[in-house]
């Protein structure tokens, strides 16, 4: 039989953990929290308290909202993040790659957010109750993708499937943009598909001599997978 002053002793230390653990959450649960809309992540907006037990170093906390635009005279759905339910542990070397993944969690939120103000604008005029019907349905699928995103990238830890997922949903929200994404050069009539707006540059070949103008996204993986040139005598 063990020691009855340690057992004591060791009971005594996790009771006041656990009473400590309960204040915190307690000051965190009564603290105001603040609804981010849909834009850049920083780690400032995670202000949570971590769950227990859990391996992850960070998680995001973020829904999808109706409101009534007088301007407009209708309904809109917006996505954000609340900074109180939302936590990380730490930063480390890999915190900037760490915030991306969950950036991309809001980001599923925002394309969400996107369908549904499609289906606004194709059935106007409607109540709130209708709007709601179709938001509901819309958080199931929503929900089944952040499950999706998080099982093939591994929570982050496959750079590729990452990447490929990152991909797809700015593929995704370019569309519920109502934004092609192809970019024709003026001069050569060149077409490319571009999940995001390239970035453009028009410079001269100092060997060559050439004046070019290249469109090219950087982004997956760091990887220069999107480009193209159009070239023209100077």
């Amino acid at each position: 039989m063990g020691n009855p002053l340690k057992i004591k002793i060791i009971i005594l230390s996790i009771s006041v953990s656990l009473l400590g653990s309960i204040a915190l959450i307690k000051n965190n649960f009564y603290t105001t929290p603040i609804y981010k809309r849909w834009s850049d992540l920083e780690w400032s907006d995670f202000n949570g308290i971590s769950a227990p037990f859990t391996d992850f170093e960070a998680s995001i906390w973020s829904d999808i909202y109706l409101e009534f635009d007088s301007i407009s005279n209708t309904y809109k759905a917006y996505s954000a993040q609340n900074n109180q339910k939302s936590w990380k542990k730490y930063e480390d070397e890999d915190s900037d790659y760490l915030l991306n993944h969950e950036q991309y969690h809001f980001n599923i939120a925002e394309l969400y957010a996107r369908k549904i103000n499609m289906y606004i604008n194709q059935n106007p005029r409607q109540d709130l109750k209708f709007y709601e019907k179709e938001l509901e349905a819309l958080k199931i699928k929503e929900q089944e993708m952040q499950a999706l995103y998080d099982n093939e990238s591994e929570h982050s830890i496959s750079k590729v499937n990452q990447s490929i997922w990152e991909y797809k949903i700015d593929s995704l929200m370019q569309y519920y943009s109502n934004q092609t994404g192809f970019i024709t050069d003026f001069y050569s009539g060149a077409k490319a598909y571009f999940p995001q707006i390239p970035k453009f540059e028009k410079k001269i070949d100092s060997i060559d001599g050439y004046s070019y103008r290249d469109f090219s996204l950087n982004k997956y993986n760091n990887e220069p997978i999107f480009n193209f040139f159009s070239i023209f005598n100077s």
